[in-house]
């Protein structure tokens, strides 16, 4: 039923004498992307590492879009390191064509990863390894065993009502510890949709924590619904506002 006011009803009976007016059909609200992963068609679910970056990763782990190349935090990770040795099996994941730092940064986000064994003779090829054992001589490789904590390695994705979708350090909004990325979309955002709005997201709040994931059809809003953060089923992560 369109009104002469440019507003519509949507109107439901099966009596023409008595109709119901439900609502007001004019309030239909329009996605409209401000930011995105471009990865549809392969990821598969989005993940806050345990160093502040964001990733998007396939069914295999396999990483298909990131945040930012590099850790910007190194946090409390270290590693001892015993030259000339090697330890057979226990392999999570060969890297080739790598270096060092990114074979030690891959093992600090991997819960699961106890050390690294690197090819020093040249310097570009590491296994991650779940435990060292039967540890033996062998002058092309050493071993790296991680020895500290990450447990003050805290960060958060934040969706903020400017319309900023952030990474930050800290436990949460109000233990902010510094700003790490963002995707720079602050006064893009246009109407608030209630639909999207934090309580109704999956963390029913307008952050993730580290380690947070977000799999196809879930959400995160911000406070008022202007902005929300979708990983569609076709694998793109998408930043949407509402007009």
């Amino acid at each position: 039923d369109y009104k002469s006011d440019g507003t519509a009803a949507c109107l439901v009976s099966n009596d023409l004498l008595r109709t119901q007016m439900y609502g007001d059909g004019s309030k239909q609200l329009i996605e409209i992307p401000i930011w995105s992963s471009n990865t549809s068609g392969s990821g598969v679910y989005v993940t806050l590492g345990s160093r502040g970056r964001l990733f998007i990763k396939d069914n295999s782990d396999n990483l298909l879009w990131q945040s930012s190349e590099t850790d910007p935090i190194n946090c409390s990770i270290d590693y001892s390191v015993s030259d000339k040795v090697d330890s057979s099996g226990n392999n999570l994941t060969h890297l080739k064509d790598t270096t060092l730092d990114k074979c030690q940064s891959k093992c600090t986000d991997d819960d699961k990863c106890y050390g690294i064994a690197m090819n020093i003779s040249s310097n570009n090829e590491c296994w991650l390894k779940s435990q060292f054992q039967k540890i033996e001589s062998n002058n092309n490789m050493s071993l790296y065993k991680k020895i500290k904590s990450k447990d003050n390695c805290n960060f958060l994705l934040l969706l903020q009502n400017d319309g900023n979708m952030c990474i930050y350090r800290g436990t949460s909004p109000n233990d902010n510890q510094g700003f790490i990325w963002a995707t720079q979309t602050n006064g893009k955002q246009q109407t608030a949709n209630p639909n999207v709005a934090a309580a109704k997201g999956k963390y029913g709040q307008n952050w993730m924590p580290s380690s947070g994931t977000l799999a196809p059809g879930d959400f995160i809003g911000s406070t008022d619904g202007s902005i929300a953060l979708v990983m569609q089923t076709d694998g793109n992560l998408v930043l949407y506002t509402y007009q």
